[in-house]
């Protein structure tokens, strides 16, 4: 990615992925990593990404059950994207917080209007960067596979693997 159209971006884009962890003996953390949405021991990372799809941060590990909207809260956007406006998916809950745009939510026994359809399509047409910038990160099976090594380095490794997919980027 070239430094000057990471300055430039207008939109911010968030959301999250998971790796798989091996399931640990220890019946106290497997509770710790199981994360029930995937049905498996995961570990979950957060990535922001412009709307061109260029990958401008990614957050550290966290384990499987954590909500979306608690790593968002937990996690120091960078200083750089603060100021930037926001989008996200349904799992940042709309309205909870105001900076970060999200779809329109299908209230509980009745359907959503033409106009509300529409708009939450235009959403849907913007987010779709944040998912092709996780599919280049999980093109790494390090990122993809089950992950072996110690939980604490998963922070270092998908970094290293978001540096090589900018280095690629700036080269190529």
């Amino acid at each position: 990615m070239r430094s000057g159209r990471r300055h430039k971006c207008s939109l911010v884009i968030v959301d999250s992925f998971e790796t798989d962890r091996p399931r640990p003996s220890n019946n106290e953390r497997q509770k710790r990593l199981y994360s029930g949405n995937q049905k498996r021991h995961t570990v979950k990372t957060q990535i922001y990404t412009d709307q061109a799809g260029g990958i401008l941060s990614v957050g550290k590990a966290y384990r499987g059950p954590t909500a979306d909207i608690k790593i968002y809260e937990a996690e120091p956007i960078a200083e750089l994207l603060k100021e930037k406006p926001r989008m996200g998916d349904k799992a940042y809950g709309a309205g909870t917080h105001p900076e970060i745009d999200t779809p329109i939510k299908k209230p509980q026994g009745k359907e959503l209007s033409a106009a509300q359809k529409a708009a939450n399509t235009e959403v849907s047409k913007k987010r779709v960067r944040v998912e092709h910038g996780i599919r280049r990160v999980k093109g790494f099976r390090i990122v993809r596979g089950e992950y072996r090594m110690p939980l604490g380095l998963f922070t270092a490794v998908s970094s290293a693997v978001v540096g090589l997919i900018q280095f690629a980027t700036i080269v190529g």
